[in-house]
């Protein structure tokens, strides 16, 4: 799986960190990566099985290393095959 991966953006005091079980990303040390929070509604299911999180918490997220380039949808980027 190819991961998503992003310029790097200015470093500043980010205490993020992914909470996947044996993952060591933190915003403050990959400046290329991504930190995603939990959605809100229909597809919380599907990320707490893809992610083996249960139980999720205001603050609880998800690194750029575990989605794949074509999980993101850019803004102003035309989607084929959707």
């Amino acid at each position: 799986m190819e991961a998503a991966i992003f310029f790097a953006h200015d470093k500043k005091k980010n205490f993020d960190y992914s909470a996947v079980k044996d993952c060591k990303s933190t915003a403050s040390e990959n400046l290329e990566l991504r930190f995603h929070r939990f959605p809100k509604l229909n597809e919380v299911k599907a990320w707490k099985i893809a992610t083996k999180i249960n139980k999720i918490l205001s603050n609880t997220k998800v690194c750029s290393l575990h989605f794949k380039k074509s999980d993101y949808i850019l803004p102003g980027k035309l989607i084929l095959g959707v």
